[in-house]
């Protein structure tokens, strides 16, 4: 079983990941991450299409997804992305 914090951080990551490509410009992204991730990311990454499911990466016995994933920024209030650097942030 995952630690809750392992999760928290793992979606803040895959957020800051999100966050840098659309500054960077980039229209997608595909990424190999632990099948849980996809399942309970943010609405973007549990959307995105799945290309390969790997049951047991690296003999981890733990699935595995590769996905692509558009990153057009979407419309509501869950989706909000904040493009500013977080190296540009008052703390």
């Amino acid at each position: 079983m995952d630690d809750p914090h392992t999760s928290t951080t793992s979606h803040a990551i895959n957020a800051l990941i999100r966050v840098r490509a659309l500054a960077a410009g980039y229209e997608y992204i595909s990424t190999l991450i632990k099948e849980r991730v996809h399942q309970t990311g943010p609405e973007w990454l549990r959307e995105a299409q799945v290309i390969r499911l790997i049951d047991n990466y690296l003999r981890s016995s733990i699935p595995f997804v590769y996905l692509h994933a558009p990153l057009e920024q979407q419309r509501g209030p869950d989706s909000r992305v904040d493009i500013e650097s977080p190296q540009g942030r008052a703390l």
